[in-house]
């Protein structure tokens, strides 16, 4: 009597969908790795263009907008109107990479509750907390702690990079010819 009802039970168990697995079948577009992402971060507006297949990727923020592809990085300061140019940084770069290589970081998240993850990274300290919304379709918010500083970022919105974009999105088209140059290459 007893198996007839521990049986179904176990089932529903193996059956039932993690919340993280229901979030990738939404945003299946992630693993193709040209990304779209925008977020807000400490109460400051981000958005960040990856394209994993051309090794690039472009970030802005009210203070600057950062282009970086596997010959250079550029940087852009809006108030100041300058522009420095370097060499790339291959490490920055790989690290940034590793942020949305999601079949990587997947292996590493670890179940809290029902729509709450973390992930932690002994050599640098960091935990990271990934908060789902109710239906596991989005990120509500994640929060990472470090010995040295705590983000909050919420406000989160991914979506897929359209090739009519890829173009335009990873060149600096500033037409001001007032632009203060600063090339370290």
């Amino acid at each position: 009597m007893k198996n007839r009802y521990i049986f179904p039970l176990l089932f529903s168990f193996v059956i039932a969908e993690e919340c993280i697995d229901i979030w990738e079948k939404n945003n299946f577009f992630i693993n193709n790795k040209q990304i779209q992402l925008n977020a807000n971060i400490n109460d400051s507006l981000i958005k960040v263009y990856y394209n994993h297949s051309q090794e690039k990727f472009r970030i802005e923020t009210s203070e600057y907008i950062l282009i970086s592809d596997s010959l250079k990085t550029s940087k852009y300061m809006l108030r100041k109107n300058q522009l420095f140019i370097d060499k790339v940084d291959y490490k920055f770069n790989k690290h940034l990479d590793s942020f949305f290589d999601f079949k990587k970081l997947k292996r590493k998240i670890k179940k809290v509750t029902n729509n709450i993850y973390k992930m932690s990274n002994k050599l640098s300290k960091n935990t990271n907390t990934i908060y789902f919304d109710i239906n596991c379709k989005s990120i509500d918010s994640l929060y990472i702690q470090n010995e040295n500083y705590n983000l909050l970022i919420k406000n989160i919105l991914i979506d897929s990079l359209y090739k009519d974009q890829n173009d335009s999105l990873f060149n600096l088209n500033i037409n001001d010819k007032n632009v203060e140059i600063y090339d370290f290459r």
